[in-house]
């Protein structure tokens, strides 16, 4: 138990900003139409413009789900996730009738991690979380919420679109964007559907196997359409980790209080986050 519990609380460590919200009855609503711009219209500047000006602002967000992991073996935990616009991301793991095992908090420039089984919690620089990589904590709720982000600009706007490629998908209607601002050896764009959806966040390094993270299931709110599914395949310390996480999106709550408890207890141990990578890897 101890180490299926650990199992899970490593693979969110890792891609704790990959979350969204799934429906438990898909909410589709026929092709998407902005601003009377058909999806699969040729013309792409205008699918972008309406795509990305139909997010809409928000202050906090709050969901209640699931995420499924295969480390090895299939795992499961109920998780709630709390986000704060710009200054926070809080999940709890709460495996069985709400009690809460574990806790994960992504500030600005922190990583807090509180572990109840191993007893154990960090408070570590948010680098160590990103690997050094340049993504702030909003870039990382876009992916939440999948949105497509610029490392510059944030949030893309129509503003935006001079500054971002746009191409035809290969196949079908869909189409990509790829922001100008890349990385040294690192391409990152993203991938829409003939629904002007973003069905693809493709991360392709000069070195190395590329990362995709999916969304699949979507569904329409106020502030826009979010994926009902995030799937992803990762290594971490070695080891192979595949995961979706779902969320009930009745549960999808936007633009209330948030309260994000980051206390420790004092008589848990604190670690490194690398140590205590190291700790679930040896479990």
């Amino acid at each position: 138990m101890t180490r299926n519990l650990s199992i899970i609380t490593a693979a969110i460590v890792a891609v704790l900003a990959l979350s969204a919200c799934r429906s438990n009855k898909e909410a589709v609503q026929g092709d998407v139409i902005y601003n009377d711009v058909p999806a699969a219209s040729s013309d792409l500047t205008a699918r972008y413009d309406r795509t990305v000006d139909a997010y809409r602002p928000w202050q906090t967000f709050v969901a209640n789900g699931h995420i499924d992991i295969n480390a090895g073996h299939q795992l499961g935990s109920n998780v709630q996730v709390k986000m704060v616009r710009g200054k926070s991301i809080f999940i709890s793991l709460r495996p069985m009738l709400g009690i809460e095992i574990g806790k994960l908090l992504v500030t600005n420039d922190s990583i807090f991690i509180t572990d109840k089984v191993n007893k154990v919690f960090v408070a570590d620089d948010i680098s160590k979380f990103t690997l050094g990589l340049p993504l702030g904590i909003s870039m990382l709720q876009d992916i939440v919420l999948n949105r497509p982000f610029s490392l510059r600009g944030g949030t893309l706007t129509s503003s935006d679109h001079r500054s971002v490629t746009l191409a035809k998908a290969d196949t079908g209607a869909g189409w990509t964007a790829t922001p100008s601002d890349q990385l040294p050896g690192i391409t990152y764009s993203f991938n829409f559907n003939d629904r002007n959806r973003l069905t693809r966040l493709a991360v392709k390094p000069k070195v190395g196997k590329a990362v995709n993270v999916d969304y699949s299931d979507f569904f329409d709110l106020p502030q826009g359409t979010l994926a009902g599914n995030v799937s992803f395949d990762a290594s971490i310390m070695g080891t192979a980790v595949a995961f979706a996480i779902d969320y009930d999106h009745g549960s999808v709550r936007w633009d209330t209080p948030v309260n994000n408890d980051k206390a420790t207890r004092s008589t848990y141990r604190r670690v490194s986050l690398v140590d205590y990578l190291r700790i679930i890897r040896k479990m």
